[in-house]
């Protein structure tokens, strides 16, 4: 079973946690973290960097938590980045939906992050822009969000 923790990270039940940083990693923008319980009872949790956002075309700013695929991805926004170029955002793009697929390989540590949808804040485009919350994963798979601006009113969408 997943759950989602008051943080926003998620976790399955005595397994690894996973959240996010808004700020930090290479480019200080933000990152995906898994935290492995201890070998041990009593004994010290281990972080491991996923992911760091900030490349070219990716996100930046993280500022909510994860939700859990059926096949073990993670699903996430940033609130800023992508691909866009629009003056109204901070930074040209207007933030993004992400994917963190886990390793092809038993045993592998590598996750590949996937950029699924780049905003494009408009008052003429729907989809809004900046999400600060995360998604949610519908009965058919579809994910739902919202968005701080942007939409046809410029107020945000869902």
């Amino acid at each position: 079973m997943i759950l989602s923790d008051v943080f926003g990270g998620v976790f399955a039940s005595k397994s690894a946690r996973y959240g996010t940083t808004a700020a930090g990693g290479t480019a200080n923008a933000g990152t995906v973290f898994e935290l492995a319980p201890p070998v041990a009872a009593g004994g010290q949790w281990t972080e491991t960097v996923l992911h760091e956002f900030g490349a070219s075309g990716d996100g930046k700013y993280p500022l909510a938590g994860l939700v859990s695929g059926a096949s073990g991805e993670l699903y996430g926004t940033t609130f800023l980045g992508g691909t866009g170029t629009n003056s109204k955002c901070f930074s040209g793009a207007c933030g993004t939906v992400f994917t963190l697929a886990p390793p092809a390989a038993a045993g592998g540590t590598t996750w590949t992050e996937s950029v699924i949808w780049t905003f494009g804040y408009s008052y003429t485009y729907a989809d809004g822009g900046n999400p600060a919350a995360g998604v949610l994963i519908g009965p058919g798979g579809d994910l739902f969000g919202t968005t701080v601006y942007g939409g046809a009113l410029g107020e945000g969408s869902v």
